[in-house]
């Protein structure tokens, strides 16, 4: 924790203050909570940013999809320049509906993706546009809805139980909310994870008998070109670049591409998480492209490729990700999320 922060502990005991009370007044109901006939799973978080709620949201589409089933998934639409609900098309764009929507329209065209601020009203006009199960992401704090499931997403490397409520910490709520979930996905965990490790993890979390916990990692897939085309390992390691991201913790992403390009020093640009990149900060990129050599290019991830503008003179790549579940746990994993969606 920087010490900076830590002069905002007296905010930060008001904040938990304040969002204790208001989760008292739900679990009490004095404030009403909606349910739907249509099963909701709500993918979540406690800790603000860089937990990986995308990649696992996009893994439950995948599974849910498969048969034909009608899936929807609903988000506030974060940083979108619009107002009001939109339900997004191929054409919608990260200014209109968000980063996060707009790459998931990209990769499920056949899903709905609906952005309102008001989640009931965007699974009222899910449900009536047939879908048979809706994905709420990024939902867990937007408690008048009550979901058929909450899965809640803990970033390994940042523990709820070393931190503190914000502005002097990270975490949206008590810690004790963990409680609410009916599966805690503990991601971004070392690919070599041991059980011990994982046990350990665990005690910490201290959860109820009917909870489920598992363990995943993220992995990195070929990069592609713009065009869809893959690049492959034999190519990339034969190019230098410059490494751009606008996510939280985009440390892995960079040490990923260094990794896979030809020079180790790979130069590398962090933006804010949810950056909308402007043509000065295109311009900046491409001055780091051209002192990079004329044949280099500028790898960034899908997320950042929504609201990334064209970089004239040099190649785009991109570095997609997915969620992987640890210890042989995928299809115990993915019978969970299907029972979930069970009417």
């Amino acid at each position: 924790m920087k010490k900076a922060r830590l002069l905002l502990l007296p905010f930060a005991a008001l904040y938990w203050l304040g969002t204790s009370l208001r989760n008292m007044a739900y679990d009490l109901g004095v404030l009403p909570q909606r349910a739907f006939g249509t099963p909701v799973i709500c993918v979540g978080n406690i800790t603000v940013g860089g937990t990986g709620k995308t990649p696992l949201t996009e893994h439950i589409v995948s599974l849910l999809s498969r048969g034909g089933r009608r899936v929807a998934v609903v988000s506030r639409g974060y940083m979108r320049k619009s107002k009001g609900q939109v339900v997004a098309d191929e054409e919608s764009t990260a200014s209109q509906i968000g980063d996060e929507p707009c790459q998931m329209k990209r990769k499920f065209p056949e899903a709905d993706v609906i952005v309102d601020a008001n989640r009931a009203a965007a699974i009222e006009t899910a449900i009536r546009r047939g879908a048979a199960v809706v994905v709420m992401d990024d939902g867990m704090q937007h408690r008048s809805v009550r979901p058929k499931g909450l899965i809640l997403v803990v970033d390994y490397a940042r523990p709820m139980w070393k931190d503190l409520p914000l502005p002097a910490g990270d975490l949206r709520e008590d810690r004790t909310a963990r409680l609410r979930a009916d599966i805690v996905v503990v991601n971004k965990c070392p690919a070599g994870m041991t059980k011990s490790q994982a046990e350990a993890f665990m005690a910490h979390m201290s959860l109820n008998d009917d909870q489920r916990i598992f363990f995943s990692t993220i992995e990195y897939g070929l990069m592609r070109r713009g065009d869809g085309s893959e690049v492959s390992d034999d190519e990339a390691v034969m190019r230098s670049g410059v490494a751009v991201a606008g996510i939280g913790r985009p440390e892995p992403f960079f040490n990923e591409v260094a990794d896979r390009l030809a020079d180790a020093r790979t130069r590398r640009m962090a933006y804010p998480d949810h950056h909308a990149y402007t043509a000065d900060d295109a311009a900046d990129i491409r001055r780091m492209l051209d002192a990079a050599g004329p044949d280099s290019v500028m790898v960034c991830t899908e997320k950042d490729s929504m609201r990334m503008p064209r970089i004239s003179g040099h190649e785009t790549w991109i570095l997609p990700i997915k969620l992987r579940v640890l210890f042989g746990q995928e299809e115990e994993f993915d019978r969970a999320v299907e029972r979930m969606a069970a009417k």
